[in-house]
């Protein structure tokens, strides 16, 4: 154990005060154990993974209220509703909230088709997921990106 000693005697007889010696070691094999303890006793924070229900095949049959969203190479979201799609429009990700929004309130049945480019980030991917979560879309899905949807861009490019 530490032993505070904080006197002490002179030949003349006088005692004088040293200053307090604490012996640390104790203490930091004690701190040692408790960290040692704390992280082989703790559970690290798991990562948090969304779920995502994939359907079989591709989404050929058109569903009654549906909303395509194409995601591009150029940052941007075309949209349509229906399957019409030479009425689609751009918007970026800022913008695709509210178009959702609205168009969830008007459907409350509302099916949402993902599709994106080859040439499109990932990270566009996973903010369009975001959305779905973010503005309560229950029925979305990630379909395949096809000469059609190519074809859509490009006019809605031209217009």
């Amino acid at each position: 154990m530490a032993e505070i000693e904080n006197k002490q005697k002179l030949k003349s007889g006088v005692t004088k005060r040293v200053a307090t010696k604490v012996d640390m070691t104790p203490l930091v094999d004690l701190a040692f154990l408790l960290i040692t303890f704390f992280m082989l006793a703790t559970t690290l924070a798991k990562p948090k993974v969304m779920e995502l229900n994939m359907p079989f095949g591709n989404i050929t049959s058109p569903v009654k209220h549906a909303v395509t969203l194409l995601l591009s190479d150029k940052n941007s979201i075309y949209y349509f509703y229906g399957v019409d799609g030479s009425k689609a429009r751009v918007t970026n990700f800022d913008g695709i909230r509210k178009v959702l929004l609205k168009y969830n309130k008007t459907y409350p049945n509302l099916s949402i088709v993902i599709k994106m480019d080859n040439e499109a980030k990932f990270g566009n991917l996973v903010d369009a997921l975001d959305e779905m979560v973010i503005t309560n879309s229950k029925r979305y899905s990630i379909s395949d990106f096809t000469l059609v949807d190519k074809e859509i861009i490009r006019l809605s490019d031209t217009n």
